[in-house]
């Protein structure tokens, strides 16, 4: 169940709800989850939470995460799994309600790799998405960006790493997006 308490230990509060955890939003107000709530529906359904007012904002349906929040609040991130070496990624405008396709379905991975609190993320001016990918590699992933359109046509992926041999295992970019720390698994 979804709790939220204050760094100081003080203020727990329940929401009641089965989640799957995303993170806060950029601005920290409002936490980023996946959830069925009522158990029956196969597909989760992302939403954002303000946790001082209870207010539940419904942000996409059959995708897996909200990925990152554009720091102008105008844009969701959202990613949907197909299986284990299949994803998309979606843009979802607050505005409109309307979701896009930003990755092509070839069968390929966008996200942000392996490790734990590492996803795909806006670059902080919200003009690109930055990933782990594995598009056009055979299943080794390495680091990349995709401009995002105004028109809505898919952008091709820019490898900005690779590391020959190497499987991108991780990436944080930090808040301003001048920067990101890269983990590398190395070849046996």
């Amino acid at each position: 169940a979804l709790y939220v308490v204050r760094s100081n230990g003080l203020d727990q509060k329940s929401f009641g709800i089965q989640v799957a955890l995303s993170d806060w939003t950029p601005d920290g107000k409002q936490i980023m989850f996946a959830s069925s709530f009522d158990g029956k529906t196969k597909k989760d359904n992302t939403y954002l939470l303000n946790p001082d007012s209870g207010e539940l904002q419904h942000v996409g349906k059959n995708t897996d995460q909200i990925s990152d929040v554009s720091q102008d609040h105008h844009r969701a991130l959202l990613c949907h799994w197909t299986n284990n070496i299949d994803t998309n990624l979606w843009l979802h405008d607050f505005q409109s309600g309307k979701q896009s396709l930003i990755t092509p379905e070839t069968g390929a991975m966008y996200s942000g790799a392996g490790m734990n609190r590492s996803r795909p993320r806006f670059s902080a001016d919200g003009k690109f998405v930055y990933v782990a990918s594995n598009e056009g590699r055979k299943r080794d992933k390495a680091f990349g960006k995709i401009k995002l359109s105004d028109d809505g046509s898919i952008n091709p992926l820019k490898y900005i790493e690779t590391h020959d041999g190497g499987r991108l295992e991780g990436f944080s970019v930090n808040a301003c997006a001048t920067r990101a720390a890269l983990a590398w698994s190395e070849p046996a």
